[in-house]
C-alpha cells in the first residue's frame, strides 16, 4: 500500500497553494460526497485507466455510472490533464445528447466521475448487431450528435474522438456522446490544436499532416460516423495502419450505390481532404439528406427514434462460461476504496476537481496541465 501512495503521489506544485489555504471538502468522508456515499451495483467495464460501475446513491434507487481513474496510472502516463479536462467540460455541459455528470470527487487514491447511466450500451454495439443502420436510422441518430457537437463548439472546445463506442443510448434510445477525455478547451473559430490524438479510422486528414486540427476535425468525424453507420465499417477501413493513414490522406473516397443521393453528397463534403472546404455545421442542417427534418423538435427530444436501441440482458448460464464477465466479476468484488477524512485531507488531492451539479462552486486555483 505504501509504494502504491508513493506512485500516485501528485507533484508538489499540485497541492502546495492548498496548505495555505481552506481546501475544498465537499468529498469528505464525514459529511461530504465521496465513495462511501455510493452502493455498487455492478462493474460495466474495466481497462488500464481504471474501471466503471453501476451504482447508486445510498437510500435512493437511480442508477449512475461510476467511472473511476487511478491517479497513479494517469500521473505516471502523464494523463491527468486529460481527466482534468473531461471534468471541467463535463462541470459546464447542460445538453439532451452530451452525457451529464452529476458528481464528481476524489480519493487519495482514484478521480471518480458519477454521470448519467445509459443502458442502451453504445452504437459500436449495435453496429456489430446490425452491421449497417437503415438510412432514416442513421439519420435520425446522427442528426442527434450533429447536435451534441454543435453544443459542444458553442462552448470553444472541439471532441476530437468520435466513433460509435463513444456515443452510448440512454432510457428513451437517444443518442449521448460522452468520454471527453481527448477533448480540447479553449478553441475558437481561428485556433488549432496541435496534439496527435485520437483513433486510427477516424482521423482527419489534416491531423495525419500534423498541421494542427480545428473545430472541422469534428466534422470529419461526423462524416466518418455517418459512413460506418450506412456502410459498416468507416472510410478508408483496413487493419493496415500504413495503408490507412495514406487512404485517409489522399485516396477518393468510395460510396456505395445503395446510398441516396442526398446521402453520398452529404458524405463527400463532410469528409472533404480540405478542413477550410469541409461543410460547416450551419449548412449541414440544411443539407437535403435532412429534408423534413424539425431540428428544432429534435432538440427539445420531442421526435422519438425510428427504432429503439436496447443493451440485451445478460443471460446467467452463457456469462458463467464467459471467462471476460468472470474476470469482471472478480474485479468488482476485489474494488474498495477509502475516502479523504481530518487526517489525510491533503493527501495526492487534486486542485478543484470537485463537483455536485446545482451546488454553488468555491473558487480555488486551477492545477497546472504539463
Amino acid at each position: 500500500m505504501k509504494e502504491m501512495q508513493a506512485r500516485a503521489e501528485l507533484p508538489p506544485d499540485e497541492v502546495e497553494e492548498m496548505k495555505n489555504s481552506e481546501p475544498v471538502l465537499m468529498d469528505d468522508g464525514i459529511k461530504g460526497i465521496g465513495f462511501k456515499s455510493f452502493d455498487i451495483q455492478e462493474i460495466l467495464g474495466h481497462g488500464a485507466f481504471g474501471k466503471v460501475f453501476r451504482c447508486r446513491l445510498k437510500g435512493q434507487d437511480q442508477d449512475f455510472a461510476m467511472k473511476v481513474l487511478k491517479k497513479a496510472f494517469l500521473y505516471r502516463n502523464k494523463h491527468l490533464k486529460y481527466a482534468i479536462t473531461e471534468c471541467n467540460i463535463l462541470k459546464q455541459a447542460d445538453h439532451p445528447f452530451v452525457i451529464k455528470m452529476h458528481y464528481s470527487f476524489q480519493t487519495p487514491d482514484n478521480l471518480y466521475m458519477i454521470l448519467d447511466f445509459c443502458p442502451g450500451c453504445d452504437l459500436a454495439y449495435h453496429l456489430n448487431k446490425k452491421q449497417i443502420f437503415e438510412e432514416e436510422e442513421a439519420r435520425f441518430f446522427i442528426a442527434e450528435i450533429i447536435l451534441a457537437i454543435e453544443y459542444i463548439h458553442s462552448l470553444d472546445v472541439i471532441y476530437r474522438d468520435l466513433k460509435p463506442e463513444n456515443i452510448l443510448v440512454d432510457h428513451d434510445g437517444h443518442c449521448r456522446l460522452a468520454d471527453f477525455g481527448l477533448a480540447k478547451e479553449n478553441i475558437g473559430e481561428k485556433d488549432f490544436a496541435k496534439s496527435f490524438c485520437g483513433s486510427p479510422a477516424y482521423l482527419p486528414p489534416e491531423m495525419l499532416h500534423s498541421k494542427g486540427v480545428s473545430k472541422a476535425a469534428d466534422i470529419y468525424q461526423i462524416g466518418a460516423v455517418l459512413y460506418e453507420f450506412l456502410v459498416g465499417f468507416p472510410p478508408y477501413y483496413t487493419e493496415n495502419i500504413k495503408e490507412l493513414y495514406n487512404s485517409i490522406r489522399s485516396a477518393k473516397l468510395q460510396v456505395p450505390k445503395y446510398i441516396s443521393r442526398e446521402g453520398k453528397d452529404l458524405l463527400n463534403q463532410l469528409l472533404s481532404k480540405r478542413p477550410d472546404k469541409r461543410i460547416t455545421i450551419e449548412k449541414v442542417k440544411l443539407h437535403d439528406f435532412f429534408k423534413g427534418l424539425d431540428w428544432d423538435k429534435l432538440a427539445k427530444k420531442e421526435l422519438k427514434p425510428p427504432i429503439m436501441l436496447k443493451g440485451d440482458d445478460d443471460n446467467l448460464s452463457d456469462n458463467e462460461a464467459n471467462e471476460e464477465y468472470l474476470f469482471m466479476k472478480q474485479q468488482e468484488s476485489k474494488f474498495k476504496d477509502r475516502d479523504y477524512n481530518a487526517e489525510n485531507q491533503l493527501q495526492n488531492r487534486l486542485k478543484q476537481f470537485t463537483f455536485i451539479a446545482g451546488a454553488e462552486q468555491r473558487p480555488g486555483p486551477q492545477p497546472p496541465l504539463n
